[in-house]
């Protein structure tokens, strides 16, 4: 059989093939979003109850969430804002979708603005608008900015409608730098690792069999 070589092998994986080597090699080096770190919360507030949460994991909270019969809001404590708005009277906190980009902007009040008390939606057959969370289902990010000094962390939240269901969470550790929301789940560094390491063992088993 003719004899291969390792280079060989690289050219006939098919570009896709390529470009998740890369992307995971990436990932494995720390290079791109380095300093962004991501914790998944998985907690339930259920009616009646309330639940005090610690997105940055700095050992301070940073929310208190409420659900009531109708209505759920929000309240940012020690300092940390949630982007949000006003309509019909009413402070909602703003809803970002997947591959959204937060920056300071979304907390200047030119895009959105800042409130310690915002509401998540209000059930009422009176208001026009029951707020960015009113349907059961509804999915998106909450946009946070932590502390009270100059060098403010941005992050993220994701929330589900259910009763209110606190997804993953993401924070900034570089202060006022701005925060890309995941498209879609984040994998852990562990499970990253081992895909990296099952992908460089198929490559060495296919130069293995060539030569």
């Amino acid at each position: 059989m003719k004899k291969n070589n390792f280079r060989s092998v690289i050219k006939n994986i098919p570009t896709m093939g390529k470009f998740l080597i890369f992307t995971i090699g990436l990932s494995i080096v720390g290079i791109g979003n380095a300093t962004v770190i991501v914790n998944d919360f998985d907690l339930t507030v259920e009616t009646g109850g309330n639940q005090v949460i610690d997105v940055n994991k700095d050992g301070i909270n940073d929310l208190v969430f409420y659900v009531e019969e109708d209505r759920a809001w929000v309240e940012g404590i020690f300092g940390t804002q949630i982007s949000g708005y006003s309509e019909y009277g009413n402070p909602y906190a703003m809803k970002f979708g997947g591959g959204a980009f937060i920056n300071d902007t979304f907390f200047n009040g030119s895009n959105g603005k800042s409130n310690t008390n915002l509401q998540l939606y209000i059930l009422s057959e009176e208001m026009e608008d029951n707020g960015p969370w009113a349907e059961k289902g509804d999915h998106g990010y909450l946009g946070l900015r932590f502390g009270e000094n100059a060098d403010r962390g941005i992050g993220w939240l994701e929330l589900t409608r259910g009763s209110l269901t606190i997804g993953a969470g993401g924070f900034q550790t570089s202060g006022n730098t701005p925060i890309l929301i995941p498209s879609a789940t984040v994998a852990e560094p562990g499970t990253t690792a081992l895909l990296a390491v099952g992908i460089l063992g198929l490559l060495g088993f296919r130069y293995r069999t060539h030569e």
